[in-house]
């Protein structure tokens, strides 16, 4: 499957890709729970920006956009130890910490 199969092919920036794999990849550098969060934020809300950018002024894109955008996103790149990166934040960032985004 290619990548212009996918519905979502209209709202894609290539800029937004890589500014969003650039903060993926950071996540190996952070060392506190929270700095990887708020990589993981990052990289989430450059993405919906730019899917918000291309829908115009109708309406912002959803979640049925979003999802195979950002699952997209994590298949190419590939960030290195992303698994022990979230299991690293669901241990040991702080419980009562509950964040709005």
């Amino acid at each position: 499957m290619r990548f212009c199969h996918f519905f979502f092919a209209r709202y894609w920036r290539v800029e937004a890709w890589k500014r969003s794999s650039e903060e993926l990849f950071r996540l190996a550098k952070c060392r506190s729970p929270l700095d990887k969060l708020d990589a993981i934020r990052h990289a989430c809300q450059i993405l919906l920006d730019s899917l918000c950018a291309c829908d115009g002024p109708e309406g912002g894109a959803g979640a049925d956009v979003f999802l195979p955008a950002l699952t997209l996103v994590l298949a190419y790149t590939n960030p290195p130890q992303l698994h022990s990166s979230l299991d690293f934040i669901r241990n040991y960032h702080n419980k009562a910490y509950k964040g709005s985004q």
